[in-house]
């Protein structure tokens, strides 16, 4: 494993690049072995259960990779059993307001901070580790906590958004903000520029770590210029499917 944890690392705004993981322990075992800083376990956009997240974190666990979850919706019961399987954070999609990441960060916390229960989980070594308090603590320190700004909403919030106390980062989810922004077909349109930078803004004012999943050069160029450090690389399918088409090619050459 690495020898800081996710979360400090992404406090400490260093680069941290991803590949998604979702078509199998396998192929998390296999990203995280080529070196990716973090895997992006993707349970929005795949139809990933509980055991199968489950498994994704275990796998990456066998190599240097740390495991974040996007989940599906921000459900409290869900949040907890996730960070209690052992993901190094959450990743929420489709936030909007100020009082929806409020409620997202308490679920992630343990009092004072927040309202997750303590149960004997697989973090806690199923019941083996009896010092409840060293938990707690530690649980609260290292589970990282990231929201997902991609609506004209959630970027009319953004400000408040940010001020939300416990939140280590904002993520700009490119597509789903295009089209809601009216430029679906034109991810470095004016009001792209425009909504990374407002988001940006935001961040470095509350001291939270950026992040996006770039389409272009130009567009990871500009979000780096903005403050931006961590990155989602590439999907797993697509990341297949890409060296397979170019070794089909190359070998049709010969």
């Amino acid at each position: 494993m690495a020898s800081r944890s996710f979360v400090e690392r992404l406090r400490a705004r260093e680069r941290l690049l991803a590949a998604s993981a979702s078509i199998s322990p396998v192929v998390a075992e296999l990203l995280g072995r080529a070196g990716f800083d973090w895997l992006f376990i993707d349970a929005e956009a795949f139809p990933l259960g509980l055991r199968d997240i489950l498994e994704l974190i275990r796998a990456s666990e066998t190599t240097a990779t740390s495991p974040v979850v996007r989940m599906n919706d921000d459900d409290p019961a869900d949040i907890r059993q996730i960070l209690d399987m052992g993901a190094a954070g959450v990743i929420i999609p489709l936030v909007r307001t100020a009082e929806q990441a409020r409620r997202i960060v308490a679920a992630a916390r343990f009092a004072p901070l927040g309202t997750r229960g303590v149960t004997a989980s697989r973090t806690r070594g199923y019941g083996y580790s009896r010092n409840a308090a060293e938990y707690v603590a530690r649980a609260n320190a290292e589970a990282a906590v990231i929201v997902m700004v991609e609506e004209a909403e959630g970027l009319a919030n953004v400000a408040e958004i940010a001020a939300v106390p416990g939140l280590d980062g904002i993520f700009v989810g490119p597509g789903d903000m295009a089209i809601s922004l009216g430029c679906p077909d034109e991810p470095m349109h004016a009001d792209m520029q425009r909504a990374f930078r407002t988001v940006a803004a935001a961040a470095r004012a509350h001291g939270i770590a950026l992040g996006t999943f770039p389409s272009s050069k130009a567009m990871h160029d500009l979000c780096v210029a903005e403050g931006y450090s961590f990155f989602l690389t590439g999907l797993d399918a697509g990341l297949l499917r890409s060296a397979a088409v170019a070794r089909l090619a190359e070998m049709r050459q010969w």
